[in-house]
């Protein structure tokens, strides 16, 4: 017997791939090797770049941003390029701002900046000389472009590594006399620094932590140089995230200690803070 949904999706028979995406469907007619399918998934989600017509300093958000600049016609480079940048803006989202831009869609004459104060056009005050380029931008004086391979990941990491580190170095004397004394909130990652993994999920860590600042503070135990204090706490490997909650202290505090079950990713770690401080 035919599956009814084969016959709703499928009519022209299987194998087929088909798109949902709030309550819309859509069926895929592309090339079925990993990057068009990855391509074609990207181009569906909703995207966190956003469109600028302007430049976006100074910027009510008050954080630093990812310039995309590409051109509207005749550059299948860029459209590959914008795919990857989108990947980032989702790993990076809620810390960094992105934006795409297309410089042939500019004319030569001043444009306005987001205080309504005369600029040269973006793509000159930038110094945008070939297509696609982007460029680091943490404030409206200062930029960097960004060299390294232009993959999702890259982009988001080379980003990361550029944003304030705001997690503080925990030993057993501060653990004793700063966390569990106090009745607020404080995230705890306990790890092993030499371990190739903590490399990978340290930038991960720092993004959570600035997603949290101002409601949960964050920390990290260094467990090849803090054996005493991690050795307390008995886990069975490293990394560990634990959540240390608010509104108890002392010994009540570290009973009450949730761990982190979830990947080591920062918005995810910043959704799952929030729902358990």
């Amino acid at each position: 017997r035919t599956n009814p949904n084969c016959q709703r999706y499928a009519p022209q028979g299987t194998p087929a791939f088909v798109s949902f995406y709030k309550g819309r469907t859509e069926p895929y007619t592309g090339e079925r090797k990993m990057p068009a399918f990855a391509g074609y998934v990207m181009s569906t989600l909703h995207s966190l770049v956003r469109r600028l017509t302007a430049s976006p300093f100074p910027d009510p958000d008050n954080r630093p941003w990812l310039l995309f600049f590409g051109l509207a016609d005749n550059c299948v480079r860029c459209e590959k390029r914008l795919q990857e940048v989108k990947k980032a803006a989702v790993l990076l989202e809620g810390v960094v701002n992105v934006g795409h831009y297309l410089c042939d869609a500019e004319g030569p004459e001043a444009a306005m900046d987001a205080a309504g104060a005369a600029r040269a056009p973006l793509c000159a005050h930038y110094g945008v000389a070939k297509f696609p380029t982007l460029v680091w931008a943490p404030n409206g004086t200062h930029s960097e472009l960004y060299t390294e391979h232009p993959l999702g990941h890259q982009i988001s990491n080379f980003a990361t590594q550029r944003l304030p580190n705001v997690v503080g170095n925990l030993t057993k004397r501060k653990m004793d006399s700063s966390v569990l004394p106090s009745k607020q909130a404080y995230l705890v990652a306990f790890v092993d620094e030499t371990s190739y993994y903590w490399d990978l999920l340290w930038l991960e860590y720092r993004k959570a932590a600035l997603l949290l600042q101002g409601k949960v503070k964050a920390g990290v135990a260094l467990c090849g140089k803090q054996r005493d204090l991690c050795m307390g706490y008995n886990f069975r490997g490293y990394p560990k995230i634990a959540l240390f909650p608010a509104g108890v202290s002392g010994a009540s505090k570290r009973q009450a200690v949730k761990d982190y079950p979830g990947d080591w990713f920062g918005p995810e770690l910043n959704r799952w803070v929030g729902s358990n401080k």
